[in-house]
């Protein structure tokens, strides 16, 4: 009896084993593993935001199939882009694209995955049918050539455009110079750099009017002026190798008081000097018009040239067929000081080929921009200044190279959130697009 009943219990025992040894190796297990299958395939583009389940079939060596969901390894090739849960559950993170995949005792499948831009809530909203004012005064572009000069001639042929009876004069002038001239009334509207020089003028801060806050101006939201880079250039047979080697050069910055002005002064002070020990060390600190420094360049006059591009006549073209030219790279330490010693600065790559015979990425710094109006512009005509100029992205890539493929009010979309006061016809605007912009101060 006791024998018979261990017989039994030993049965029963095995079975038990067999079942688990089943159950973990997973379905079909004995057969060779030959391909995995993961679907779906992104026949469609995911949305950011959304979520897909994931599925993976195993493919064995006879031809039958079983689901290996659970017990495959789901990775993705960009975490940025994306993550997958074990159970294969994949979130779309931001706009992009990358390869998941999953993998099981060696053997793997794959799926591509594409991530787009949800659709905006509302259209693009028509300029509303008011009497606009007789005359706008804009002010911006310290240079020809330069970013802000782009800008403020796109944005009156945009203007003009709408609303042809509207005479708009333009004056030139350093980002400084702009928004004190908004401020005393002289401007209504000026392109600026938001962190080094809206922001201090808010804060009573600004570098050279310590002590004087800026009150009249409104901002209209994001802009394209900050999708650009600086980079540094030199001649392709100069001994220059990095900008440590500017120390005692004759160096090109950028309009004085712009951006690049300001921010390529901090960046050099991470390599131990800045204008005034270059000039104190036999170099040169010029600043002014983009073209003539090209010119200077080209003819061996400067030994380093510092702007905004990629422009679609910068002057770094001309000086690139005369002399061939190269880029030099700010570090990633460089860049990682300049951020934080200056806010709104980031890491920029401007790719290989943009210019002719760039063989390498040029690596540099760009910053966030926007467009201020002055606070006794109705609400109304900064609604239409803002209908005119994010209805027509196209126009805009046509001015600027560096804005092509830009969509603002997809950033605006998915981040709501402005660094500066905004004029209310620009916040009727965004949310008729149906977007809340909101100001945060010091963002």
């Amino acid at each position: 009896m006791f024998k018979k009943s261990t017989e039994v219990i030993i049965i029963v025992l095995t079975l038990l084993v067999a079942l688990l040894t089943f159950a973990c190796a997973g379905p079909a297990a004995g057969k060779q593993l030959s391909a995995i299958s993961v679907t779906p395939q992104m026949l469609t583009e995911m949305e950011e935001g959304t979520t897909r389940q994931m599925t993976a079939t195993g493919v064995y060596s006879d031809g039958s199939r079983g689901d290996l969901t659970g017990n495959a390894t789901w990775a993705v090739s960009d975490p940025t882009i994306g993550t997958i849960t074990p159970t294969g559950l994949l979130y779309a993170l931001k706009v992009g694209k990358a390869t998941i995949t999953a993998t099981y005792k060696g053997v793997t499948g794959s799926a591509p995955m594409v991530v787009v831009v949800p659709t905006l809530p509302g259209g693009a909203p028509k300029p509303k049918p008011i009497t606009m004012p007789k005359y706008l005064v804009m002010q911006g572009g310290s240079s020809p050539g330069s970013t802000s000069d782009l800008y403020t001639q796109a944005l009156q042929q945009l203007l003009n455009k709408f609303f042809p009876e509207l005479e708009i004069r333009r004056i030139p002038g350093g980002t400084k110079e702009n928004l004190v001239a908004c401020e005393e009334g002289t401007s209504q509207f000026c392109p600026i750099g938001v962190y080094n020089v809206a922001w201090p003028a808010l804060q009573g801060t600004l570098a050279g009017y310590e002590g004087r806050k800026f009150t009249h101006e409104r901002s209209i939201g994001w802009d394209f002026m900050g999708n650009m880079g600086q980079a540094w250039a030199v001649l392709k047979d100069s001994p220059i190798k990095d900008l440590s080697d500017l120390k005692n050069k004759r160096i090109f910055v950028g309009a004085s008081g712009s951006s690049s002005y300001v921010a390529n002064e901090v960046l050099l002070q991470y390599y131990g000097f800045n204008y005034t020990t270059i000039k104190a060390n036999g170099g040169l600190v010029l600043t002014g018009d983009v073209a003539e420094a090209a010119g200077l360049l080209a003819a061996g006059q400067i030994d380093a040239w510092n702007w905004g591009t990629v422009h679609p006549y910068a002057g770094l073209i001309t000086a690139n067929l005369q002399k061939g030219i190269r880029f030099i790279d700010a570090s990633k330490e460089a860049l990682t000081y300049l951020e934080k010693n200056l806010a709104g600065m980031g890491y920029w790559v401007m790719p290989a080929g943009t210019y002719e015979g760039q063989t390498k990425d040029a690596i540099g710094f760009t910053y966030l921009g926007m467009g201020l109006v002055r606070d006794d512009l109705s609400d109304d005509v900064v609604y239409n200044i803002c209908a005119a100029m994010y209805a027509q992205k196209n126009f805009m890539e046509g001015i600027h190279i560096g804005w092509k493929g830009s969509d603002l009010v997809a950033y605006a979309y998915h981040r709501p959130v402005v660094g500066f006061p905004i004029q209310p016809g620009a916040l009727k605007y965004w949310a008729d697009r149906g977007i809340t912009l909101q100001f945060q101060p010091g963002w």
